[in-house]
């Protein structure tokens, strides 16, 4: 099944780390094998009922060294995306 981004940060998030699971091979000798999954959308991942907030990025605290939890998802606004990012890997 295909990954569902919707307009709820953790929502996204959840689909995401579960999206990614199922493709990251567990053999970290695996070509295809990724340490981190970082999901860069164009949507607007905070914005319930039509209101925007502030969120850009989201992920699990203490989470990016557990395979099911080291993903996060970040919304791409420009040059603070890399801001965003770097952030996030850090939980």
């Amino acid at each position: 099944q295909g990954l569902n981004i919707t307009v709820n940060a953790d929502k996204t998030l959840y689909n995401f780390c579960q999206w990614q699971l199922k493709l990251n091979p567990g053999d970290d000798s695996h070509p295809n094998h990724h340490d981190v999954a970082i999901l860069v959308t164009r949507e607007d991942i905070c914005s319930r009922a039509n209101t925007p907030c502030s969120t850009l990025g989201v992920a699990h605290v203490a989470g990016m060294c557990q395979p099911d939890r080291s993903c996060s998802v970040n919304e791409d606004n420009g040059i603070t995306l890399a801001h965003t990012i770097t952030h996030e890997l850090g939980h």
